[in-house]
């Protein structure tokens, strides 16, 4: 009855609110990272939703499918920050960041920095991943999953 619907809607309320406390301190993360890195302020690359949160400027875009952007000369590196409370060693995409890593300009690199333990400063770590659509790109990876949902179109005749 209600008391089940009203638990359920709590628990996932309360998993969705980890999830992006998870997913914010990732990127809050990447981008002090980044500011080592790079010498580059978090206001100057930070791209995603998150940034909205913390700078309330109103320039983050989740839509861009990757979080951060780091500029060099006529080169850009796109980041897609993720991150993990344990130590596993996988992560998903979403459509607009495999739509995005898959469709760069011949200029544009694109990056994975997946921060495990992201919620335990003492062990958190950053590994640094190639694009995964990029020349030779799976070889590092593996698919972890039975299958891959597709759609598309008929082309126009038939």
């Amino acid at each position: 009855g209600q008391g089940r619907r009203t638990r359920g809607t709590s628990a996932r309320t309360a998993r969705e609110e980890k999830t992006k406390a998870v997913g914010l301190a990732g990127e809050v993360f990447v981008g002090a990272w980044l500011q080592r890195e790079t010498g580059l302020a978090p206001e100057v690359t930070w791209r995603s939703g998150y940034r909205n949160d913390v700078l309330a400027d109103g320039l983050g875009n989740d839509g861009l499918g990757y979080d951060f952007l780091v500029e060099r000369g006529t080169s850009r590196v796109l980041i897609e920050a993720k991150s993990t409370t344990g130590d596993a060693l996988e992560f998903m995409l979403a459509e607009s960041e495999v739509r995005r890593a898959q469709d760069l300009a011949p200029d544009e690199e694109y990056l994975i920095v997946l921060v495990t333990h992201v919620l335990e400063p003492a062990i958190r770590d950053a590994v640094v991943l190639p694009n995964p659509f990029g020349p030779g790109g799976l070889k590092r990876y593996r698919v972890a999953g039975r299958s891959m949902r597709l759609q598309f179109q008929k082309p126009d005749g038939e």
